[in-house]
């Protein structure tokens, strides 16, 4: 190899490094999806990085939001002390059934989703929101972690909200959220969030 030859193929090989390790670092601070961790209530989620992670609130102790076309979908995770369920299943059939109480609830499909963590049963079905009476579609899953006999089971239901013509837009991104799912053992300590 000729010495010009030779300093063209050092300098384009400086210029991939480079190149590299600037895209690295602005996908780290910029782009890298974030990690919801609660080791209060035991479980962790990740977000994408379109999704915007809020505090918790409304009821939810997770929850992060993402708007397409002016429309808005929001994932949330609500966990909760609960006793004398055998199964993620039967749990899921009684918070659907005191759920569906309320005007405009239509129960469309129950299932059960292969993830990473396990079998989590679900159901999709179609709810008016207040305030302004909004038609929303939601799609809940369901899990349910048994205690340890001194601590009560915990049950977690991860919510992927939007408004049915948009809904089917941002399922693939509700499915890739919920397999990101884990509940660990009981523990304390303090909510935070982080990011990987």
């Amino acid at each position: 190899m000729t010495t010009p030859v030779r300093r063209i193929t050092t300098l384009a090989a400086i210029g991939v490094v480079a190149f590299a390790i600037v895209a690295g670092g602005l996908w780290y601070l910029l782009w890298r999806p974030a990690r919801h961790v609660d080791v209060e209530l035991g479980f962790t989620i990740q977000f994408s990085p379109e999704w915007e992670v809020w505090p918790p609130g409304d009821g939810a102790n997770a929850r992060a939001t993402r708007t397409i076309h002016g429309v808005n979908a929001v994932i949330s995770v609500i966990a909760s002390d609960v006793r004398n369920f055998p199964d993620s299943a039967s749990y899921r059939d009684w918070w659907i059934e005191a759920s569906s109480k309320g005007s405009g609830f239509a129960r469309v499909q129950d299932g059960i989703r292969e993830t990473p963590f396990g079998r989590l049963p679900w159901t999709l079905y179609i709810f008016r929101s207040q305030p302004g009476d909004i038609r929303m579609q939601a799609l809940q899953y369901f899990h349910l972690r048994k205690g340890n006999g001194k601590e009560p089971d915990r049950a977690y239901i991860i919510s992927c909200t939007a408004t049915p013509d948009m809904f089917e837009r941002f399922r693939p991104d509700f499915e890739e959220t919920v397999d990101t799912f884990r509940a660990d053992p009981v523990q304390t300590g303090s909510m935070t969030t982080a990011v990987p």
